[in-house]
């Protein structure tokens, strides 16, 4: 929230196994930022902040995914260390109409230090 107004959503789902989309497709995170607010550094802080939240729910490591063309989405999960782990099509998707998916993991204890250092050392400069 920002000034009253929803700035984004994030949603943590700690337990994909026991759905195939969510676990092929989606991941343990799903994010959506207003396009009002997009390309603000919101994206990035969000992800960090549900990376934080993971590790109180005693997450190690997360999957995430953004469709393959979506950039903005793949610099936010890069930009919080997200490392390529591959790219999907399933052409039996039809909400995803056999678009090409790529799915990240993410060590959140990495994460989080290497998010906190990058950000301290350019608050001090």
């Amino acid at each position: 929230m920002k000034d009253d107004e929803v700035v984004g959503v994030i949603i943590i789902k700690d337990n994909i196994d026991v759905d195939y989309m969510w676990k092929n497709f989606g991941g343990n995170i799903s994010y959506v930022i207003a396009p009002g607010h997009r390309r603000k550094g919101y994206g990035k802080k969000s992800l960090n902040l549900a990376l934080q939240k993971c590790k109180e729910l005693g997450m190690d490591t997360i999957l995430i995914s953004c469709l393959y063309y979506n950039t903005a989405s793949m610099k936010i999960i890069e930009s919080n260390y997200g490392k390529l782990k591959d790219i999907k099509n399933d052409d039996t998707n039809t909400a995803n109409n056999g678009k090409l998916t790529r799915r990240y993991l993410i060590n959140i204890e990495e994460s989080l230090r290497l998010y906190n250092e990058a950000n301290s050392s350019t608050k001090t400069k």
